[in-house]
């Protein structure tokens, strides 16, 4: 990898401005939003066993007796509990899989056809989300900064190994060298999308100074915050892969 003084490199094209970056993820958000939704519940489907069995072991733990049938209960509850966790994570990653499978696509998949295909980039999928989190823990264990610098440069690597289809280590090289000499552009741009996400949070906590931190009407905007948490998100998931489509742009 080269070094980084190519950081500062003078760049021959300009990244998408930001504007036109908000402009265009916006019309995106609205063409793609009932899609992605739809996604999410089938996430959410896959997460309802799990959210049973949470149910059924805790009832079962606090009317718990000792002797064989107590424990053989538990235990049996137990394993249960520990696949349907794996088919929660399972759904949901095939989930996030589609999302990026229906920007890839340019006949506009449905969602359901996105999700099934998504089981063909979920053991990838896993190894560089799996390689990605012990290289910026490397970095971090040096220090903050470096963890930063390449967590940007490594930053689109789940979009490339489905958008390009290549392994866990040649999709964060290729991440690599899609950021290479835009940096601070792409650097600026997440920042822009992290300060949306906060002023959006801003915004909606602002009723809690009213509602309280308890009763049933805090536990109803929460719900409220909650479900508008989930209807943007597409927001966030569109903008990084347009950022991502202008590199390859520049680059190729």
């Amino acid at each position: 990898m080269k070094k980084l003084k190519d950081l500062f490199i003078k760049k021959e094209k300009k990244l998408i401005p930001s504007a036109e970056l908000l402009k265009g993820t916006w019309q995106e958000y609205k063409k793609y939003a009932f899609k992605f939704i739809e996604l999410l519940i089938y996430g959410l489907i896959g997460s309802l066993p799990f959210l049973i069995l949470i149910f059924v072991f805790f009832n079962a733990l606090v009317k718990f007796e000792e002797g064989l049938i107590g424990f053989g209960v538990l235990g049996i509850l137990s394993i249960f509990l520990v696949a349907a966790f794996v088919l929660m994570i399972i759904w949901n990653l095939r989930a996030q899989i589609g999302s990026i499978i229906l920007l890839k696509e340019d006949y506009q998949p449905s969602p359901r056809e996105s999700f099934k295909k998504a089981n063909k980039y979920l053991v990838p999928f896993l190894g560089v989300t799996a390689l990605l989190t012990v290289l910026i823990f490397a970095w971090g264990m040096l220090f903050l900064l470096p963890a930063l610098i390449f967590g940007i440069y490594y930053g689109f690597a789940q979009y490339v190994q489905i958008a390009e289809d290549k392994r866990p280590f040649s999709s964060i090289e290729r991440s690599y060298d899609l950021v290479l000499n835009y940096w601070w552009p792409v650097f600026g741009r997440f920042c822009l999308l992290i300060l949306i996400g906060f002023l959006v949070y801003g915004l909606l906590s602002v009723p809690f100074f009213w509602i309280g931190d308890s009763g049933w009407l805090f536990e109803s905007y929460n719900l409220l915050i909650n479900l508008i948490w989930v209807l943007l998100s597409p927001f966030f998931t569109i903008y990084p892969y347009k950022v991502y489509k202008n590199l390859v742009k520049i680059k190729d």
